[in-house]
Parts: structure tokens; sequence; C-alpha cells
């Protein structure tokens, strides 16, 4: 994993490794789009780990705890709340 992890681009096995996935997973993200990749030719497909990284920030789940700290934040906040009420 440690010479995966210093590559600029993976390819799908690596990738599915990386994330710890199969590679089918890899390639049905890819059919509908939902994870960015890189296509130089016809048969290749290539992806950046800067990309992956960003993609597996962006599907961030907050947890209970930081969901009702900002929710107190909102009802306690009057700036927040309709009419000043």
């Amino acid at each position: 994993m440690k010479e995966i992890e210093e590559k600029k681009f993976f390819t799908v096995p690596e990738a599915a490794q990386y994330l710890g996935r199969t590679n089918s997973y890899v390639y049905q993200k890819v059919s509908r789009r939902e994870i960015p990749f890189y296509k130089p030719s016809h048969k290749c497909l290539l992806f950046k780990r800067t990309e992956l990284d960003g993609w597996l920030e962006l599907s961030r789940v907050s947890s209970d705890a930081e969901l009702e700290q900002a929710a107190a934040a909102v009802v306690l906040n009057p700036k927040t709340r309709k009419n000043g009420k």
C-alpha cells in the first residue's frame, strides 16, 4: 500500500485498493460519473489520488453530536430566527 499512496495516478485496481473497494465498485462509480476519472485512451481509466481524497471527503456524514451542536447554534442565534422570535 505504501507504494500506491506515493503514486499520483491510479489504475482501476489501484484505485479500488486505495479506496478499500472492489474493481466492480470503481467501474460502477465511473459508469454513473460519480467519481472523478481520466480516460487518456479508449481502454485506459486513471484516477488522481488527490481527487479521490477530495471525493471521499465530500461524502463525509456528520455525527449526531455535530448535528445537535449546529441545530443548537441556529436555535440560540436570534439572527437566524424569523421575526426575531
